[in-house]
């Protein structure tokens, strides 16, 4: 009986050994870039054009979110904050999410996303995508965000 116990006790700990953990070795990343606007209206610019090249955007931040149309307790999964080359990176488990792009240092165009619940705690967005991520992989998402200038 005592072997069968210690037999039964190294096959256990056989299988745990070689079971897989939930690994992150997938997820989302890309590029965060602002894409500088102008005042149209301005005439000097009809003679000296602006830079309009899209460049970095450090100061964004990168909401992972579970899928809907609402945000409620629970459906934000992870964040990330944007490096000063603009790049951001997300890990998750396989499967679909939302992913959403903040600014608060720049003044873009957004959108509110509601609250579903009670709470009342929506947020403003400056861009949102749908992405799927698939194990082993990181899905590669780049976001261009326009800056909003008054005419």
């Amino acid at each position: 009986m005592l072997c069968l116990a210690a037999a039964l006790a190294l096959i256990g700990c056989h299988k745990a050994e070689t079971t897989p953990e939930m690994s992150f070795n997938q997820g989302v990343r890309g590029e965060v870039w602002l894409k500088p606007g102008y005042d149209a209206s301005d005439m000097t610019f009809m003679t000296n054009p602006p830079d309009l090249s899209p460049r970095p955007l450090p100061e964004a931040l990168v909401y992972l979110l579970r899928p809907g149309d609402t945000f409620a307790d629970g459906d934000l999964l992870a964040t990330a904050h944007a490096d000063s080359l603009g790049r951001y990176e997300l890990s998750a488990a396989p499967g679909t999410y939302r992913l959403a792009v903040v600014v608060e240092t720049v003044q873009t165009v957004g959108r509110y996303i509601p609250s579903a619940d009670s709470s009342g705690r929506g947020f403003w967005e400056n861009a949102l995508e749908i992405v799927k991520i698939t194990a082993g992989r990181f899905t590669e998402q780049s976001f261009e965000i326009g800056e909003s200038v008054p005419q």
